[in-house]
């Protein structure tokens, strides 16, 4: 039972998360989970290991619960120090980078009191795409802020847009406010300064790269999908490909994995410090937001299991320090797409991924196939539940455009960073590198924009139930631990 004790409290932590995720009963609610919890231990026998784990399940669902409502009460505060309305020359500090989209630029604030102290909740800002402004700027804003407003998807699901900006910290939107600059430079000097990189790579990248590979490139190296047309996205999304921009543990393990592959001529140790050295660079690269670093500590779970082979082990890590992510930050269980995929990816690249290099034993190993084809169709069976959930469809031809693209991820990957590198020094010099990157950028949307265009190339799942993706999830750890069962482990 000691063994399974583990596992058990984490799946009553997260469940008991999710389920406050989405009902609210007050603290009363919490509390009345642990009594259920204390009564189920003094009332069912401690000889049967599954009525054990009743009482134990019951008490951290407890846990998640009440962690949430802490949260809720005492944690930010958001509505009491700041209410909807209109606002007149008030002082507010941008507090994080600015996220340009196709029309118009997206700006999160923090507004000053009377004292000039920061209150805690965000504001939302869409503004004109000039002037341009900057982490740090100080800003004399005029205008209405307004409560988010949740709005209907296309699969007919209603998106929890409040709840989406809460897990940021933000309460509140404005659109197109009256904004003054009246200062420069207030911002955190380590984060000024990782923004100022990643500015001048993204702008090395435009500069020598057409479109829309220069948007593509810039998903690619930094997480970003500023200017990125919106038919091209939704063709990545209709091939099942939208996971390469969108940041996650498994787009940063294939960098991490690539870099490793380099030092394969070293010593193991001194690969996996490669490997590690290159998730900690692209997470400083991309300016060290909060999302980022999940996905970074999942990737180098990736590269542990990889190199030291102890599976068992470093899933357990995996969980534990997933559950103090959510501890942290109860909200980005449900409402964080990107905490959900690297989640899975990563948790489906230690288990799952070994099972079916048994299943593809007839792929040649040459070139990594083998491992590619069996990391892609690990990883989108084993995420496909939530994003069907999420997106309401599903593509048919996922796995093979996955597949046929992603050995040449790390590749262009590598080019785009010698491209914006190289370009420090001399833009003559760049381009060579620039021509190889945009040659297997023009590979990649060649296979995104005729296989977009397949028909039945997605299956519309409208109104994908909760309970479903439970279900789903049960049947994956039921076949999961059947095999592991059937096949000898090795530690």
């Amino acid at each position: 039972m000691r063994g399974s004790a583990f596992f058990v409290a984490f799946a009553g932590f997260m469940g008991g998360t999710a389920f406050r995720s989405f009902f609210d009963f007050g603290f009363a609610g919490g509390f009345l989970i642990l009594v259920l919890a204390f009564s189920s231990a003094l009332f069912l026998s401690r000889e049967k290991a599954l009525l054990v784990a009743i009482p134990l399940f019951l008490f951290a669902a407890g846990i998640g619960v009440l962690r949430f409502d802490v949260l809720d009460m005492f944690g930010e505060r958001g509505e009491e120090q700041l209410s909807a309305g209109e606002i007149t020359d008030r002082r507010a500090l941008i507090v994080d980078e600015p996220i340009e989209k196709e029309n118009s630029l997206r700006l999160t604030v923090r507004l000053e009191d009377e004292k000039g102290k920061l209150l805690r909740p965000k504001v939302l800002l869409s503004t004109d795409l000039f002037p341009r402004y900057e982490y740090g700027d100080e800003l004399l804003l005029s205008g209405k802020l307004n409560y988010p407003e949740n709005f209907m998807t296309n699969s007919g699901r209603e998106f929890n847009y409040r709840a989406y900006l809460r897990k940021d910290g933000i309460y509140f939107t404005s659109a197109f406010p009256r904004i003054e600059i009246v200062g420069y430079g207030h911002g955190n000097p380590v984060k000024t300064f990782l923004y100022f990189v990643k500015g001048r790579f993204l702008a090395n990248v435009h500069r020598l790269m057409p479109a829309p590979h220069a948007a593509l490139m810039g998903g690619l190296i930094l997480g970003t999908d500023e200017a990125f047309p919106r038919d091209l996205e939704e063709d990545f999304r209709r091939v099942g490909l939208i996971h390469i921009i969108v940041l996650s543990g498994y787009n940063i393990a294939i960098v991490a994995e690539a870099v490793m592959r380099l030092f394969a001529f070293a010593s193991r140790r001194i690969a996996l410090f490669a490997g590690g050295g290159a998730i900690i660079l692209f997470a400083m690269m991309t300016g060290g937001h909060a999302a980022v670093v999940r996905a970074s500590i999942m990737a180098l779970f990736v590269l542990l299991a990889r190199v030291t082979g102890r599976r068992y082990d470093i899933v357990r890590a995996l969980l534990l320090a997933a559950g103090a992510m959510v501890f942290v930050n109860p909200r980005i269980l449900v409402f964080d797409t990107s905490f959900q995929l690297s989640f899975l990816a990563t948790l489906s690249l230690i288990i799952v991924a070994p099972i079916f290099e048994k299943v593809f034993c007839f792929v040649p190993k040459a070139l990594s196939m083998r491992e590619n084809v069996t990391a892609t169709i690990s990883t989108q069976l084993f995420v496909l539940p939530v994003l069907v959930y999420i997106m309401g469809e599903f593509s048919l031809i996922s796995v093979v455009v996955n597949v046929l693209v992603l050995p040449v991820i790390p590749i262009s990957m590598f080019f785009g960073f010698l491209t914006a590198a190289t370009a420090f020094v001399s833009s003559a010099l760049a381009l060579p590198f620039a021509w190889a990157g945009t040659a297997l950028l023009s590979y990649i949307l060649f296979f995104v924009h005729h296989f977009s265009r397949t028909p039945f190339a997605v299956f519309s799942t409208p109104l994908f139930p909760v309970w479903g993706v439970a279900v789903l999830y049960g049947v994956y750890a039921f076949l999961i631990v059947r095999f592991q069962k059937e096949t000898p482990h090795s530690h």
